[in-house]
């Protein structure tokens, strides 16, 4: 598995905006974002509008295709439903 599997978007917003200056906000999100999926030609994805996969009609539904999820070893999610743990905390920036 390569390195930046998992930390290439954050990688990309800090070396490439914050640090280098390389590119704008704008610029990151559209290079991470709609650039992708047009390269790849995947039809009513790269817009916020209406008949669209990334509109929001319904933005509390769970995820599709994950049937469990464990969060510090405790299962959240069960056969694709909350099962009500809440096992996790929330991560704060560090003050500097």
């Amino acid at each position: 598995m390569h390195p930046r599997t998992f930390g290439n978007f954050a990688r990309v917003y800090s070396r490439d905006v914050r640090d280098e200056k390389l590119l704008t906000t704008q610029e990151a999100i559209r290079k991470t974002t709609r650039l992708p999926i047009s390269n790849l030609g995947i039809d009513r994805r790269r817009l916020r509008k209406a008949g669209y996969f990334a509109t929001f009609e319904k933005p509390r539904q769970l995820t599709t295709g994950v049937s469990e999820v464990f969060v510090n070893g405790v299962e959240v999610i069960h056969k694709g439903e909350h099962t009500g743990a809440k096992p996790g905390q929330v991560v704060k920036r560090a003050r500097r």
